[in-house]
């Protein structure tokens, strides 16, 4: 999981690895603690490490896939792989975190309807599996893309992908209705931004809802 979503704030991880014992399914008493117990041993064996990143408020503390075994003889095979390069850029870090946190949400909405989210895309990724390898050249045209991809299963329901896009200030409205256009083939769009006045700009020119990120 961390190693797919490129780091991970530690509240995050404590919510859906450590709310509840594995074994009993009763509720931890202290689940920041468990978790954070827990990430200190796989930290002092090298498979992930912490982080400070700015989400554009404060400075929240991210978890990281690492590659240094701190001397265990082990082949972690291809989970962090190159896992240093997979941090995302520190230009992006708020924005990254913002996407996490409106899937952190939207995960808790689809367990509240009895579903679940089996997957997750970032946009990285995508347009990765679209380059396929290939080096990026002047005048190459990608559609726009989400800052990810839930794919979610409801009960009763196949499972259906919804787009997650966070829009900032700086966005202009060509960029919002481009995205808008090429977000229709997604059976949802989960809008989120960083003010309200953004949020107010989403709703006018896509006419759907837009919830800030706090």
């Amino acid at each position: 999981y961390i190693a797919t979503l490129r780091g991970v704030p530690i509240e995050h991880i404590e919510e859906l690895f450590f709310d509840c014992d594995p074994y009993t399914g009763k509720k931890n008493s202290n689940p920041r603690r468990a978790c954070e117990r827990r990430l200190r041993e796989l930290a002092q064996a090298g498979y992930v490490r912490f982080v400070r990143e700015l989400d554009g408020e404060r400075r929240r503390q991210l978890v990281i896939a690492d590659n240094g075994m701190n001397g265990i003889s082990f082949n972690p095979g291809p989970l962090v792989q190159r896992a240093r390069r997979r941090r995302p850029p520190t230009r992006h870090g708020a924005h990254h975190i913002k996407t996490l946190d409106a899937l952190a949400e939207l995960r808790r909405e689809i367990k509240a309807r009895g579903g679940r989210i089996v997957r997750i895309q970032l946009d990285a990724d995508l347009r990765a599996h679209l380059r396929a390898g290939r080096r990026t050249q002047m005048g190459d045209h990608y559609e726009a893309m989400p800052d990810a991809i839930a794919f979610v299963a409801l009960p009763g329901r196949e499972i259906e992908k919804y787009a997650v896009e966070y829009v900032t200030s700086k966005y202009t409205d060509a960029d919002i209705r481009a995205k808008h256009g090429a977000f229709k083939g997604y059976a949802k769009t989960i809008w989120v931004a960083d003010k309200p006045r953004t949020a107010e700009r989403v709703n006018a020119l896509t006419g759907a809802a837009c919830r800030v990120m706090t």
